[in-house]
């Protein structure tokens, strides 16, 4: 598994060619879920983990849209990531243009990324997650920590959304660095018709 984390999913298994990538998810069953929002505006109340940051782990910031669809689909495959995978090449392209894209890398191998969206008194992520092989490793609340810093960075408030499609370690560890809940949601959600599932 690690030797194929950083190449594009193949047309070759069960899913749907998005230009270059082939879109592979674990569909959810229809029902209602509960979106959490969360919020930190001090940069002195980001929490680092207590262990020493992983050797290797740092970001690189890109500036390609075929990288965005192409970790939006794979990171998102196990989460019902589904909103984007009808774009067209120009809707990703508008996309990678208003957010700064980093790809989370240890020792120069991506392992997941973040999008932050500058907005007029704040920073959103817009996404934040890492690839399935690198879940349990004691990477993710490094790698929110250096999300966070660096949306502080930019705007004085920084926000994010999870659901309860999400991992069960992403509210956790969002609430463990440092962010607090204001305000939660309860919606139905179904996945949208023709969305491929993984055999």
């Amino acid at each position: 598994m690690p030797e194929e984390v950083d190449k594009p999913l193949s047309a070759g298994r069960s899913g749907r060619k998005l230009g270059a990538v082939a879109i592979i998810a674990r569909v959810h069953s229809p029902g209602p879920i509960t979106v959490t929002y969360l919020e930190l505006d001090d940069p002195g109340k980001v929490r680092p983990p207590a262990g020493p940051l992983p050797p290797g782990l740092g970001t690189r910031v890109v500036h390609d849209p075929v990288r965005n669809r192409d970790l939006y689909s794979r990171v998102g495959a196990d989460y019902s990531w589904f909103d984007r995978l009808v774009w067209s090449e120009q809707q990703w392209a508008a996309w990678a243009s208003r957010v700064e894209t980093h790809v989370l890398e240890l020792s120069g191998r991506p392992i997941g990324y973040f999008e932050l969206e500058p907005e007029r008194s704040a920073t959103k992520i817009a996404i934040f997650g890492l690839l399935g092989a690198f879940h349990g490793r004691g990477l993710g609340g490094h790698s929110l920590t250096l999300a966070l810093k660096r949306a502080l960075e930019l705007k004085p408030r920084v926000w994010l959304t999870t659901c309860s499609l999400d991992a069960p370690s992403a509210l956790p560890n969002y609430r463990a660095r440092g962010l607090e809940v204001f305000k939660v949601e309860e919606r139905q959600w179904a996945p949208p018709a023709g969305i491929p599932r993984a055999v």
